[in-house]
């Protein structure tokens, strides 16, 4: 199914609308509220995978892939960062274009959705700010925070993890060759260590080679020719 033929579902009566599920997508004209989210649906497992995706690579996706299968989620959200709160430069592509990556990503991937939060505010906001208002927003879902082991392994950097592992308790992908203890709780909260490892992928070292002249194993093939088309990552800039 292609990125414009997801259907879009209407927040149920007495739930507003926050103004991010208003969203129109510049890129192709297409209505795209809330990303095709199911707004309000109650009973449903959401895992929520954050980040820049610049680009959006086969690690995520294999990510998102094993937290379906094994938590098991209903539906994973990618939630694309405007800026991110940690990183002092902002992202190479803009907002619209890495949101189109991942619409051309994620096209044939089931159960797999943009949330465009982040985007519509045009601002860096902190994973608790953003896992807060969907919570808000989505009273009946249940959350899982979705993320690699190195990023677990530095969570005490992070802004209150208590406070967002409230909402949503971590899911963690191992990196490739660990051997290090899986922490079974955080802050009272339960620890889901998935089965497998993380692909040995990073968007660093993806634009690097991009930016080298070179088609790198990593993208799909969709991303790929979108990012050749359009000239994306020619300078790398760390």
């Amino acid at each position: 199914m292609g990125p414009g033929a997801r259907g879009l579902r209407v927040l149920p009566a007495g739930v507003s609308r926050p103004r991010w599920c208003e969203r129109r997508s510049q890129g192709t004209g297409e209505d795209r509220r809330g990303g095709g989210l199911r707004g309000g649906q109650l009973s449903q497992v959401v895992g929520v995978l954050g980040g820049s995706f610049d680009p959006v690579h086969d690690a995520h996706l294999a990510l998102a892939r094993r937290a379906l299968e094994q938590v098991p989620c209903d539906e994973v959200w990618f939630l694309p960062a405007d800026r991110a709160v940690h990183k002092p430069t902002g992202p190479l592509a803009d907002a619209e274009r890495r949101r189109v990556m991942l619409e051309l990503a994620l096209a044939d991937e089931p159960g797999m959705k943009i949330c465009p939060l982040e985007l519509a505010a045009a601002r860096p906001m902190r994973s608790l700010e953003s896992l807060s208002e969907l919570k808000a927003t989505w009273p009946g879902n249940r959350w899982y925070f979705l993320l690699g082991e190195d990023s677990f392994r530095a969570i005490d950097s992070w802004y209150r993890p208590d406070a967002l592992f409230a909402i949503a308790p971590p899911v963690v992908l191992p990196r490739p060759g660990s051997t290090g203890e899986r922490t079974q709780s955080y802050a009272g909260q339960p620890v889901t260590w998935l089965e497998g490892e993380e692909l040995d992928l990073d968007s660093t070292s993806l634009r690097t080679r991009l930016a080298a002249g070179q088609k790198p194993d990593g993208l799909s093939p969709a991303v790929l020719d979108y990012i050749l088309a359009h000239g994306l990552y020619r300078e790398q800039c760390s």
